[in-house]
């Protein structure tokens, strides 16, 4: 292999080491906090935990007691899915220096684990093609 297919490689080891390194320190970040989201009309707050779990729900009046039970539901299903979606994109955005490029487009549905995959392949024929030598000359 020649010196650059060598010099690519460190390098690539030394990314992956600091991604690795600002990894830690994301997730650090991220361990103590909670997404809090209140429903449209303000009866009840939804509590996420640091990793997306449902931590709790809290009823802000007792206007909850009035509301038909199909009312009642749909305004907790709307809420949950908000404060998953705040949620997601706060960890997303906290993610994104290291995250892959594509990756927020699969997590958020905006594209497919093929096309990823499918683009990933190309680039990476890219990068080989480039560390062979010519054709009739060996390294």
């Amino acid at each position: 292999m020649s010196s650059a297919g060598y010099d690519l490689i460190r390098q690539a080891a030394e990314d992956l080491d600091r991604k690795q390194r600002r990894l830690r320190e994301i997730r650090a970040e991220l361990a103590g906090t909670a997404t809090k989201v209140s429903s449209v009309d303000n009866t009840l707050v939804v509590e996420l935990d640091a990793v997306g779990e449902l931590a709790s729900i809290k009823f802000n009046s007792q206007k909850f007691r009035r509301m038909a039970p199909a009312e009642l539901s749909a305004l907790l299903v709307d809420t949950i899915k908000r404060a998953r979606a705040e949620n997601r994109d706060r960890v997303l955005s906290a993610y994104q220096d290291v995250m892959p490029a594509g990756l927020r487009e699969l997590v958020t549905g905006a594209t497919s684990l093929d096309e990823l995959f499918d683009k990933a392949r190309i680039e990476a024929d890219e990068m080989v093609a480039d560390l062979r030598p010519p054709a009739g000359r060996k390294s």
